[in-house]
């Protein structure tokens, strides 16, 4: 990391949305290592893995059950990464389930 302009994040208004520069700030920040290693607990990073291990046995035609038992976690959590997967974005349980609650 010694080059510091590698790490500066670009200004907000060269964007035309947070979500636009919030994305181009995550780009920036994925491809640095170091930067992931000091803002990324190690708990965000099994689940990081966690989902990708998850999407990539079901890409492979797993069954939430053989996935489950192998690494160690419930159905739903396979569940949730697929409609994750489906939807092409990630919401976490507690997410998913404010939306159902809403609508009771």
């Amino acid at each position: 990391m010694n080059n510091k302009k590698s790490l500066i994040i670009p200004p907000i208004n060269n964007y035309s949305s947070r979500q636009e520069w919030e994305t181009a700030c995550w780009n920036k920040i994925s491809k640095s290592k170091k930067l992931l290693s000091l803002f990324v607990t190690s708990y965000e990073k099994h689940n990081l893995v966690m989902r990708v291990a998850i999407m990539n046995r079901l890409a492979l035609g797993k069954s939430y059950r053989e996935i489950g038992k192998e690494l160690w976690i419930s159905s739903q959590t396979v569940s949730g990464i697929k409609k994750a997967v489906d939807e092409k974005s990630y919401r976490s349980y507690l997410a998913r389930n404010e939306r159902k609650k809403e609508r009771i």
